[in-house]
């Protein structure tokens, strides 16, 4: 009997740890985005856009809204400039991550973002809201690169 129960807290025991171990994980993986994402929109509002593509992979897919796909970095600074001569700027930018999950050396996201913008056409800033999928790939210093991103809006803005 005695046996028994040492088997059974044994693997309670192993359960309860790598259950717990997991969560840290996750907890860690969650302030890395955090911060990486928090490098990132503070980038953007600086017009810093080297910043933001240190933190792209090279074959980095994006889905802006609005805009066509965006495949790869070189792509992406192309797309940037025609917002620029747009007269694009943000004013703000965040957003928040409800769901983290890792699968070998990926981690999905799922956030919801809220920003704002102006451009030379628009005398007041426009401001949006939305969610977005991310695929943050994982880098050999154990850093993450943003791999794959999708973002939505969560209202149709040409509804009345």
């Amino acid at each position: 009997m005695k046996t028994n129960n040492l088997f059974l807290c044994t693997i309670f025991s192993f359960i309860f740890i790598s259950y717990f171990s997991i969560f840290a994980q996750e907890a860690d993986v969650r302030k890395v985005l955090e911060s990486v994402g928090d490098e990132i929109n503070r980038a953007v509002l600086s017009g810093d856009y080297e910043t933001v593509m240190s933190h792209f992979t090279d074959d980095v897919i994006i889905f802006p809204i609005f805009q066509a796909p965006i495949k790869g970095k070189q792509a992406y600074r192309k797309a940037v400039n025609k917002l620029k001569e747009k007269g694009v700027k943000y004013q703000s930018i965040n957003g928040t991550s409800t769901e983290i999950w890792e699968c070998g050396n990926m981690v999905y996201e799922i956030g919801t973002f809220g920003m704002s913008l102006v451009t030379k056409d628009s005398s007041k800033p426009t401001a949006y809201y939305g969610s977005y999928f991310n695929i943050w790939q994982k880098q050999s210093d154990r850093s993450y690169k943003l791999k794959y991103m999708i973002s939505n809006l969560d209202f149709n803005p040409f509804e009345k």
